[in-house]
């Protein structure tokens, strides 16, 4: 509570934000949630870029830890990519979508990897 206590209502990149003069130091807008963000698309709901641009777009997630469902959309630069997917009991189902012009590389929970092209795509594994 240190930085909302002396007034932030962003993320401070230092702890006390200011210096002896009273002059700002650092980012009093930093990217803290921005990481959190990035870390839930890329990480729980799989999407990251496979080649740059997403010129190839893997998809990845992690499915666990007590989490049944997840999805996220994201804009690239060939379209949106997306990334659904359930827990069914031991069951996992996804749901991913490719923009024209891209290719996928999906990475399934029980080893597989598929290369898809742009379009929709569904997929099941049991987990365990």
């Amino acid at each position: 509570m240190h930085q909302v206590e002396r007034g932030a209502t962003t993320i401070w990149e230092t702890w006390d934000a200011y210096d002896d003069h009273g002059r700002g130091k650092g980012s009093h807008n930093h990217y803290a949630f921005g990481a959190v963000a990035q870390w839930l698309i890329e990480g729980i709901v799989g999407i990251s870029p496979a080649e740059p641009g997403y010129r190839v777009v893997r998809v990845q997630p992690l499915v666990g830890g007590g989490i049944t469902h997840a999805a996220a959309t994201i804009t690239t630069p060939f379209g949106r990519a997306r990334s659904s997917w359930r827990l069914h009991g031991d069951r996992v189902e996804l749901e991913v979508t490719i923009p024209p012009g891209a290719t996928g590389d999906v990475r399934l929970g029980d080893g597989r990897a598929e290369r898809v092209g742009s379009g929709a795509h569904g997929f099941e594994w049991k987990t365990g």
